[in-house]
């Protein structure tokens, strides 16, 4: 999962912007999980 997740971008961004992005991230990493275990 940490390959996943750019961490200077999501740091980079304003405190709201930041929580959506990881949001984000971790839904398209869910995402991914899904697709593999299909």
């Amino acid at each position: 999962m940490e390959n996943t997740f750019d961490v200077l971008q999501v740091l980079s961004l304003r405190p709201g912007e930041t929580i959506e992005r990881i949001e984000e991230m971790i839904g398209v990493w869910l995402d991914r999980e899904r697709v593999s275990r299909v």
